[in-house]
């Protein structure tokens, strides 16, 4: 018997059934190991300077500062002038609790006391004008009297000409004064690029500094000047204690006297060096 084996037909593809739904997540594998630390980068720039704490550079001068209300959290202030911007008399003053003794001071108007806090003074820092018109007495005084109430120091004098009508008497012991001008050349002690003092009296009794203790004076690098010829008038007056005067690069102009030394003065040192006189 012969078996006849038939090909089966094969229908056509169904369509597609809809997908399955997901099944749950598995569980989360071990952490794996921490890798290496990468190298160190480049060190950035170095920033500008910061100002030092609780200081302000924008407080205006001194006049303006005294009509102020300067917050607690500021322990000093920088004024940029003492009575107008630039002038000069720009200073760094520090917080005190109480009023200080003696001129380099100023109060807010909050009744704050505020004490001068630079290491060196000029005389414009207590409102010198230095134009040879203004009377500077006040101020060459008041710069005097704040180094002295520190044990001594030096005072200042910027290139200018300063006009003052009254002397100033020394009188606290041991307590150096260092007068400087800002002139370091012959040719400029006196002139328009040097420090000049002019004293303004037609007395003979007016002297510009007179000395009655035991101190050391130096002078350097300035001019004196008198506005009248006056006779038998010293410009400083040594009279008592004990000594030591040191000057250097000095003029003396129609100064009938640039100094007289008292009897009972006792001189324990001097040097005097590159002093000029003019008529």
């Amino acid at each position: 018997m012969v078996t006849v084996t038939l090909p089966r037909a094969v229908g056509d593809t169904g369509e597609r059934g809809p997908q399955g739904v997901k099944g749950e997540t598995g569980a989360t594998g071990p952490k794996g190991d921490k890798g290496d630390t990468g190298a160190q980068g480049l060190q950035g720039e170095t920033g500008p300077k910061g100002d030092p704490g609780g200081t302000s550079d924008l407080i205006g001068t001194r006049t303006e500062a005294q009509s102020m209300t300067i917050g607690p959290e500021f322990a000093a202030v920088r004024t940029t002038g003492y009575s107008a911007p630039g002038d000069g008399g720009g200073a760094l003053y520090k917080r005190v609790v109480s009023e200080p003794a003696h001129p380099g001071k100023f109060r807010s108007a909050d009744g704050q006391w505020w004490e001068l806090g630079e290491p060196s003074i000029n005389v414009r820092m207590f409102g010198a004008v230095c134009d040879g018109v203004a009377d500077d007495t006040d101020a060459i005084h008041a710069a005097f009297d704040f180094v002295l109430s520190k044990g001594g120091g030096r005072v200042h004098v910027p290139v200018g000409k300063y006009r003052v009508t009254r002397g100033y008497t020394h009188a606290k012991p041991y307590a150096d004064v260092r007068l400087t001008g800002d002139t370091s050349s012959r040719e400029d002690v006196g002139g328009a690029q040097g420090s000049t003092i002019i004293l303004d009296s037609a007395s003979a009794a007016t002297f510009f500094f007179k000395n009655t203790v035991n101190q050391h004076l130096q002078i350097s690098n300035i001019a004196f000047k008198c506005a009248q010829y006056v006779l038998d008038r010293p410009f400083f007056d040594l009279s008592t204690g004990l000594l030591a005067v040191t000057i250097d690069n000095v003029n003396f102009e129609r100064v009938e006297q640039p100094f007289v030394f008292r009897e009972g003065l006792i001189m324990q040192s001097g040097s005097f060096r590159n002093i000029q006189f003019r008529d």
